[in-house]
């Protein structure tokens, strides 16, 4: 299968990225269910390899807040160059492989202007992901976030193949509801809902289809905005 990230502009910054890592050989295997602490003295730089890691922040109170779920190929990069007191979890919920270096070696191996501009449009797209999500808190509903966020998932991750873009991981509902700042009943009533509508398609094993084309009118989303892929998708669907 293709790896293709539709709507991802960022996609040659991330293949440079990618390559980079390859000269890094310290490797680390998370098991089903673990995560890795990370406070303000924490001081490497994380690539997933296989499998996939949610980043994870607690409240005061202990409320869990799922910030983004990263699959294959993701460099996780911010916590360690942020000078942040904030702590975070890198969580997963199967066996992971991740590669790791030190942030010193990290910045010392962007040695030349093209691996130094990927890294920072990279960072720059980071951040505008995450002022996306506080737009979306403001401006939109918790069933609309949930919308969006499995979209997100399918574009940035999917595997195009036979007219279909799929990613090979189960959903659980926890983490949507962790993420979307909802309940898990909320997201159970809005999965159902959706699948009643023929939007969605949720399957027993966690994976869920999308029809694009009856989606974009759902949220009235205006197709102008990425006219190659909605006309390469209008009769397709996205399977996550």
């Amino acid at each position: 299968m293709e790896n293709i990230a539709v709507f991802d502009q960022n996609n040659k910054n991330v293949k440079l990225l990618n390559d980079l890592f390859e000269g890094f050989q310290q490797t680390l295997v998370l098991d089903k269910d673990s995560s890795i602490h990370i406070d303000d003295k924490h001081d490497s730089v994380y690539k997933v390899e296989e499998g996939f890691v949610k980043i994870v922040r607690y409240t005061f109170s202990g409320k869990r807040c799922v910030l983004g779920i990263h699959y294959s190929g993701s460099i996780l990069c911010e916590f360690s160059l942020s000078n942040s007191n904030c702590c975070y979890y890198l969580e997963t919920d199967t066996k992971t492989k991740l590669k790791r270096v030190s942030t010193e070696r990290f910045i010392e191996t962007l040695d030349s202007s093209e691996l130094r501009h990927a890294y920072i449009r990279y960072m720059a797209t980071l951040i505008s992901e995450k002022n996306d999500k506080i737009t979306s808190f403001i401006t939109s509903s918790s069933e609309e976030r949930l919308l969006f966020f499995l979209l997100k998932i399918a574009e940035k991750y999917g595997e195009f193949s036979e007219q279909q873009l799929t990613i090979r991981t189960k959903l659980l509902i926890q983490d949507l509801s962790d993420y979307v700042g909802t309940t898990r009943s909320r997201i159970g009533f809005f999965i159902k809902k959706l699948s009643n509508s023929g939007l969605l398609k949720h399957r027993s094993d966690g994976s869920i289809s999308i029809k694009l084309p009856e989606l974009y009118e759902y949220l009235k989303v205006n197709e102008n905005i990425y006219p190659d892929f909605f006309e390469k998708v209008r009769h397709e669907s996205i399977e996550i």
